[in-house]
């Protein structure tokens, strides 16, 4: 398990449902992907127990493809993520992601932001790109 903790990029790509609970002790972690890599034209992920991302507090790219909800205020206490990506059949939840100070670049994917988080994220710098 040890050589397992000191993992820095790992890429989960899972048909069904990612407990992100068992992620929460890779503390090396900078990159991570979860849910379906972008060659795959649909996913039906599920992601769960997502505020443990919280405590990846190395992580500073993170890509989240998923089926259900994202809620913000499951990562939005990570001090490092300058890249986010997030791909979603459901909603964007919450405005937490504004608090995120290192945050340089988000592309959403299938859905937008609310109009106040993203006036608040283009007034701190953050770069927004949209994708279908």
């Amino acid at each position: 398990m040890n050589e397992v903790k000191s993992l820095k990029e790992l890429k989960l790509i899972c048909f069904d449902e990612i407990d992100c609970a068992d992620l929460s002790q890779l503390e090396n972690l900078e990159t991570l992907y979860l849910g379906a890599d972008e060659s795959m034209s649909s996913t039906n992920t599920k992601l769960k127990n997502t505020h443990y991302l919280n405590e990846l507090k190395n992580v500073n790219k993170l890509y989240i493809r998923c089926q259900n909800d994202i809620n913000c205020e499951d990562f939005a206490k990570l001090e490092n993520v300058e890249t986010l990506s997030l791909d979603t059949d459901g909603k964007i939840i919450g405005d937490e992601i504004c608090d995120m100070d290192s945050l340089k670049e988000i592309t959403i994917h299938e859905t937008k932001l609310s109009e106040k988080v993203e006036s608040t994220l283009r007034e701190k710098g953050v770069t927004i790109k949209y994708e279908n």
